[in-house]
């Protein structure tokens, strides 16, 4: 039987799921001109293989349009991404024109991947420019797209933040470790990927590793299905948000999406072998797809953010027990001090032992293409001697790749036209300063009075003291309710030292986070803060560990501190330094407090009850008293009466008798 093929079409339209109304509306406006379009959602049938199905319509059209939006690029819009760029290399080989042209909806940014296509439209105002629909219509008929823009000068190096998946054609450096663990991947099902922090573990997954498994055509390689995930505070969740994703449509009411993730996260807190059904129905899902991959990213985050135990086991138990038996591969990246921590759960160490890749330091001639080759491709040039100069200072340690990036980004702030210069690296204090030059600038130059201290508040909720290893990052929501903080964060995310974000598993609740540990441990104010504060924050944190109990366990009473060093610890807290903490863990300590309260007030009525009863039995056995004294005192006078009556009738008797005696005497007298 042969397999369907898509309809030929004039232009295919790629795109994130998220964007489908914007997209539509532009499919709308391309057909009203008459062009061919394809949009999955008008062709693909329900239980066809769709993978074969996007290649084929990739394989017959025109034209491509990577319709961009807020956010990342989505998984699949990557892979449809790469196989045009192939195409439009093997029709430039046989020289014809194949277009491929990026589109930036509203709120998007232009991802690096894009910077060697030398235009893009901008939609950004709105569908509607008519002038901009016009030009996508041009280019897919083959006429010069008179709208289209020519090829922005834009930063390819991505500071403190991590590469992305769409960063790749520009991350340089790695390409052998890459592919080693593509090799690793066809062997086994389970890769920890150690490293020192700051190595580049989650740059060499995200813009490594995944775009080289995206890149194989179906039925030449597996088809992966990639899920990307962070465990945070409540790793279930996380995990469950993930397969969510796949499971069911996107489009789904917030309720009813809600109502789903807390279903799915009891099954996986109750059922051993709950993941591994859920990945087979995501393959039934999305037929085609072969395999599924897991990154879990920052595992570390299993020992600092998450407090639960049993939540962490499951989450554990439920990615080895899907790897064994599920098409799944799990990849994960652990920093390597927190290696150790690993070693708690006896079914994780057996599956490491063969399934480490360790991350070490890049080699000068790495180093040396990631500086250079990103700059080659936008046309930028270093000062002669400068990038030997970098190189020097950075030396091999690991942990210096993310000063590395962030440097360069610098100095193409500070270029003077396509030239990076030795002036602007002497002034930022070389690979060392740099971060710890930008913060201060910002701290002292661009922050009021009110501010600065409010940036110290900020920042104390985006730290986790270490016990036994470096203080590390952690994520809060962001302070909506204090103005001076939230210019704080505007100004510190604007730099690329803070990233702000969503909590999508649960509340969808803007959060913020230090866009790396770097900024902690080479920003001397910083660390002059959280060296003043590491008592509160270790306190704390103990406090917040005992909130989350509260939460997971349905937020009832006797889940609250009780009165004690937990709960005096709390009220020092909220008393000294309410301002540095959440308005939730406000609300736990209060609670807490209430609770506390109320069961004094209760114990203290329930003694004054008691002494109410005491007086009560005190007085009735006074009553009793009474009447048993009152009782016997009268039973005793009429004793007494009685014994009086009785004495009276005696005497009585006996004078009666002597009378009579006497009488007889008198008469016996006479009678003599």
């Amino acid at each position: 039987m042969m397999e369907p093929q898509s309809p030929p079409c004039d232009i295919f339209l790629s795109y994130h799921w998220r964007d489908h109304d914007a997209v539509e509306q532009l499919a709308r406006a391309l057909d009203a001109r008459g062009l061919r379009v394809f949009l999955d959602r008008w062709y693909l049938a329900p239980g066809l293989p769709w993978p074969r199905a996007l290649e084929q319509a990739l394989e017959r059209c025109r034209a491509v349009a990577v319709c961009i939006g807020p956010g990342d690029i989505g998984p699949w819009q990557m892979r449809e991404h790469f196989l045009a760029l192939v195409r439009q290399a093997e029709e430039e080989r046989r020289g014809l024109a194949f277009p491929v042209i990026p589109v930036l909806l509203p709120g998007a940014e232009l991802p690096l991947c894009f910077l060697k296509l030398n235009t893009w439209v901008s939609l950004r105002t709105g569908v509607e420019d008519a002038q901009a629909v016009e030009a996508i219509a041009r280019a897919a008929r083959g006429l010069p797209p008179e709208a289209v823009r020519a090829r922005p000068l834009v930063c390819p190096y991505r500071g403190l933040q991590a590469f992305r998946e769409e960063d790749a054609p520009f991350f340089y450096g790695r390409d052998a470790f890459s592919d080693r663990l593509v090799e690793e991947i066809r062997r086994k099902s389970f890769i920890a990927v150690v490293g020192a922090s700051g190595s580049g573990k989650s740059s060499v997954v995200r813009a490594g590793l995944i775009p080289r498994l995206r890149e194989a055509r179906s039925g030449e390689a597996p088809v992966w299905d990639i899920l990307t995930l962070t465990p945070h505070k409540q790793p279930l969740d996380s995990l469950a948000d993930a397969i969510l994703r796949v499971l069911e449509p996107e489009d789904m009411s917030e309720a009813k999406r809600l109502t789903e993730l807390d279903l799915l996260v009891r099954q996986f807190s109750t059922q051993p072998r709950a993941l591994q059904r859920a990945a087979r129905r995501c393959m039934e899902k999305q037929p085609g797809t072969d395999r599924m991959l897991l990154f879990v990213d920052q595992w570390e985050e299993l020992y600092t953010a998450c407090k639960d135990e049993s939540a962490r086991r499951g989450f554990i138990d439920q990615l080895l027990a899907a790897c064994a038996e599920a098409p799944v591969t799990v990849v994960m990246t652990l920093r390597g001090d927190f290696y150790g921590r690993t070693l708690t759960h006896r079914g994780l160490v057996d599956r490491l032992q063969d399934c480490v890749v360790n991350l070490g330091p890049m080699t000068r001639e790495e180093l040396q293409r990631t500086i250079e080759n990103p700059a080659g491709e936008v046309g930028l040039e270093f000062e002669p001697g400068l990038v030997h100069h970098i190189l020097d200072e950075v030396g091999e340690e690991p942990g210096n790749l993310p000063l590395l990036e962030f440097t360069l980004k610098e100095l193409w702030e500070k270029r003077r036209g396509g030239l990076l210069h030795f002036e602007a690296y002497k002034d930022m204090k070389g690979i060392q300063g740099a971060i710890a030059v930008r913060a201060d600038k910002i701290f002292q130059d661009d922050l009021t009075e009110e501010q600065r201290e409010a940036a110290r508040r900020v920042l104390m909720r985006l730290v986790r003291p270490g016990e036994g290893v470096p203080d590390t990052r952690r994520r809060a929501a962001l302070p909506a309710e204090d103005e001076n903080a939230m210019a704080v964060v505007h100004k510190l995310a604007d730099a690329r030292l803070l990233v702000t974000g969503r909590d999508e598993a649960r509340t969808d609740a803007r959060t913020v986070e230090i866009a790396h540990e770097a900024l902690i441990h080479h920003w001397g104010l910083l660390r002059q803060w959280i060296d003043e504060d590491r008592e509160f924050l270790r306190t704390r944190e103990r406090v917040e560990a005992a909130a989350v109990l509260w939460e997971q366990e349905g937020m009832v009473e006797d889940r609250l501190l009780a009165r004690g060093r937990p709960l005096a610890e709390a009220e020092d807290l909220l008393a000294e330094r309410r301002a540095d903490l959440s308005p939730s863990l406000i609300a736990f300590i209060e609670g807490s407090t209430a609770a506390e309260t109320r069961r004094q007030e209760a114990l203290q009525e329930a003694e004054r009850e008691a002494q109410r009863q005491k007086l009560r039995r005190n007085r009735n056995l006074a009553v009793a008293f009474g009447f048993v004294a009152l009782t016997l005192a009268g039973l005793g006078l009429l004793a007494l009466e009685r014994w009086r009556t009785a004495d009276r009738a005696t005497e009585e008797a006996r004078a009666s008798k002597d009378a009579k005696e006497q009488e007889r005497q008198k008469a016996l007298s006479w009678a003599l």
